[in-house]
């Protein structure tokens, strides 16, 4: 990795990750597992195939994580983003119902032999019938047949800080792994000519001359 980033190779945050050659036992912790009951009794999981023809559902289930958690610019991605991602090669959609109405979705990413949870949006009432336990278990079950490992994504802040989502991500994991930010310059001249026009040759940005916008 290093040869290939040369100019930026660090590490990052540690990423929950499940072994899928180990049975359910093996990779969910107990007290996940003995919420699952009392999930599926209320609620179902289905795999789409083609998740660019859900787009609209996805769009309005995202619409709860973009209020709960006030995200904007980038973070919030638009309808043109999603399109796009839900069209890629590999991308699965997972959908909750409770009643046949959808209260929960997430996307996963296929990649050689491991699959990327992407993103994850649910509605009140989802969150509160435990969408997300049943997201988790879908995965683990449904994705054996693609790929060896799932890849849960890492928490925010410290990784070493006591978080709720810390546990509940834990708790579907049989392991962690470091993820890296990386970076590497192919036009060192050009490079070299916007850090002096910024004013930032001396950041340790990455790349420096958005350092004073932070992009």
């Amino acid at each position: 990795m290093r040869r290939a980033f040369p100019d930026l190779c660090n590490p990052y945050k540690q990423h929950y990750v499940a072994d899928l050659t180990l049975a359910d036992e093996e990779i969910v912790a107990a007290h996940h597992m003995r919420k699952l009951p009392k999930v599926y009794r209320s609620l179902s999981v289905e795999v789409v195939d083609e998740p660019v023809k859900y787009l609209s559902t996805w769009l309005e289930l995202f619409e709860h994580p973009i209020r709960r958690f006030s995200l904007t610019g980038i973070r919030a991605f638009s309808a043109r983003a999603f399109q796009f991602q839900l069209s890629i090669p590999g991308v699965l959609l997972w959908l909750v119902k409770h009643n046949g109405e959808p209260v929960a979705a997430a996307l996963t990413m296929l990649h050689n032999n491991a699959a990327h949870a992407h993103l994850l949006a649910a509605t009140p009432l989802g969150r509160k019938l435990g969408a997300s336990y049943a997201l988790y278990h879908a995965n683990i079950q449904g994705l054996r047949r693609y790929v060896r490992w799932i890849d849960w994504g890492a928490v925010p802040g410290n990784s070493d800080s006591e978080t709720g989502l810390k546990k509940f991500k834990s708790g579907w994991a049989t392991g962690t792994q470091p993820a890296y930010l990386c970076g590497r310059i192919c036009n060192r001249a050009h490079y070299e000519r916007l850090a002096r026009e910024t004013g930032t040759t001396s950041s340790e940005f990455f790349p420096c001359y958005r350092s004073a916008t932070g992009i």
